[in-house]
């Protein structure tokens, strides 16, 4: 019985470790347009109340392991700290978003026409 609430716990506690979080502030992120138009430009926003007049980082990538390519954008937050950027859209297939406290979002860009 002991051995069992033992491996119980663990293996919840490993759960809770690896789980994506939305942050217990409720950070928010989204990207629009969606999908995205190469050569286009993206809104990306952010709200994070906790982060109030603080500066974040997002991170974006291609998803590519082989030809990996990496941008960063900061938003200024606002005193409720919320904040918004603008992003020129590069040639890439798709883009990977990541901000604190918030999952990965990822999104699909479109060739121009």
């Amino acid at each position: 019985m002991v051995t069992t609430n033992i491996l119980a716990t663990s293996v919840v506690a490993a759960l809770f470790a690896v789980m994506p979080s939305n942050d217990e502030h409720g950070a928010t992120m989204s990207v629009n347009p969606d999908p995205l138009t190469e050569g286009g430009t993206a809104t990306i926003s952010y709200s994070d109340p906790s982060k109030a007049n603080q500066t974040i980082t997002i991170d974006i990538d291609n998803g590519m392991r082989r030809k990996p390519k990496k941008a960063t954008v900061t938003i200024q937050l606002d005193e409720n700290g919320e904040g918004a950027t603008s992003w020129a859209v590069p040639g890439w297939q798709m883009a990977n978003f990541n901000a604190p406290g918030v999952a990965e979002q990822s999104v699909l860009i479109s060739p121009s026409s």
